[in-house]
């Protein structure tokens, strides 16, 4: 175009900002989606809630024990770990057991344990390498904002389930999204 005019396929002002008044929009309502009916069992988990039921407490002792268990396991074979699934055998050899031995309840813990630390951080990078890639694509105005929130959506639910639960690395559905 001439002098002054826009460039094609720039956007400015308010088409510009459109992806992420979308994203910003769509993520908080997601959250309240899923928080107000779950609310008592997220204050629960939180310690908001200071008549927290007897099987929250063990589920608390039970998350710190597997975690203290794990990174024992961590300790004894960093670099490769003791291979994918043996977990929860490594930390029941030679050992008393409080509780039934699974993985712990935190992802990259879990695959540190498994299959070494240099796999967790692996992992840990492909997530937020994802999210950036997604962030940046926005940026661009690539994706349609529907679609970009919800890939974002879907990489900030699995670092978050992640963070408090092993599903998404121990379970076959769970792995589908690698």
């Amino acid at each position: 175009g001439g002098r002054g005019a826009p460039s094609a396929g720039r956007r400015s002002g308010f088409h510009a900002a459109r992806p992420w008044l979308a994203l910003a929009g769509g993520v908080p309502l997601a959250v309240a989606a899923l928080a107000v009916p779950f609310a008592p069992f997220l204050a629960a988990r939180l310690g908001i809630d200071a008549e927290r039921p007897p099987a929250e407490l063990r589920s608390i002792d039970e998350r710190v024990w597997l975690a203290g268990a794990a990174l024992e396991v961590v300790a004894g074979d960093p670099v490769l770990g003791t291979g994918l699934g043996t977990l929860p055998q490594a930390m029941a050899a030679g050992r008393p057991l409080p509780f039934r031995p699974q993985p712990a309840h935190l992802v990259p813990l879990t695959i540190a344990a498994e299959n070494g630390i240099p796999a967790a951080v692996a992992f840990c990078l492909l997530v937020v390498g994802a999210m950036a890639t997604v962030i940046r694509m926005v940026r661009r105005g690539e994706p349609a904002p529907g679609a970009a929130g919800t890939a974002l959506g879907l990489l900030v639910a699995i670092a978050v389930i992640g963070g408090f639960d092993h599903y998404p690395w121990v379970f076959p559905a769970g792995r589908t999204w690698l």
